[in-house]
């Protein structure tokens, strides 16, 4: 009975949290995060984190496409929901948000835990996939990416992500290789790893199949 008093406290704390995030975003003409903007339930709608909302991000690779791109860096994040460090992740978000009880209110839910066969587990690490607001910290966390990418190596080539699926749409090899290696030292200061069984690094002419991100297809077609 506990852990299901705990489990149900945890829920409504959640939603109190997504409630006073979405007013303060709201209210706010300097507002960044976007995604405020969503019921978020585990999958975006129009808006995603600052500049990378989907429509914007599909309308972003093709351009990048009329512009002689030729190679992918499709990434993928090892166990990305369940390894964000909470530390990291406050020091993030602290630098966008002062009010002391949204903080409070954000640390009390990544540490409210879960309830597995009827035994509650604490949670140490991490943001439980499938949360109310997991999509909308684990956007925050990669936003240090996006910073980074965008005054640094954006002429690397283009990226664009929502949470934790990315690719990066670059001219040349070397582009792409160098892409590859700025994504690993990122990820290593975030505690995050690249899978490499599931990243790939390929060009349009050498899909087998069209690749397909967030509703937009690319590839090479016979007409």
């Amino acid at each position: 009975m506990n852990a299901v008093k705990s489990a149900n406290n945890a829920k409504v704390k959640a939603q109190q949290l997504q409630n006073v995030l979405y007013l303060a975003a709201k209210g706010n003409p300097r507002r960044r995060f976007h995604a405020l903007y969503d019921k978020v339930h585990g999958a975006p709608r129009r808006h995603s984190l600052g500049s990378m909302e989907t429509g914007q991000g599909e309308r972003r690779k093709r351009r990048a496409v009329k512009k002689g791109v030729y190679w992918v860096v499709d990434i993928d994040i090892r166990g990305y929901f369940d390894n964000i460090s909470h530390e990291k992740l406050m020091q993030l978000v602290e630098q966008r948000i002062s009010d002391r009880r949204i903080l409070k209110l954000i640390r009390k839910w990544l540490k409210a835990g879960f309830v597995k066969d009827d035994q509650f587990h604490e949670t140490d690490l991490g943001s439980p996939q499938g949360g109310v607001i997991s999509p909308l910290l684990a956007n925050i966390y990669l936003n240090y990416l996006d910073t980074i990418w965008e005054k640094k190596f954006a002429e690397t080539g283009t990226l664009v992500r929502y949470a934790d699926d990315l690719v990066v749409l670059c001219k040349t090899k070397e582009q792409a290789l160098r892409a590859i290696n700025v994504l690993k030292a990122v990820f290593g200061k975030l505690e995050l790893e690249m899978n490499k069984a599931k990243s790939n690094l390929s060009t349009f002419g050498e899909m087998k199949k069209a690749s397909t991100f967030w509703g937009c297809t690319t590839g090479k077609y016979r007409r």
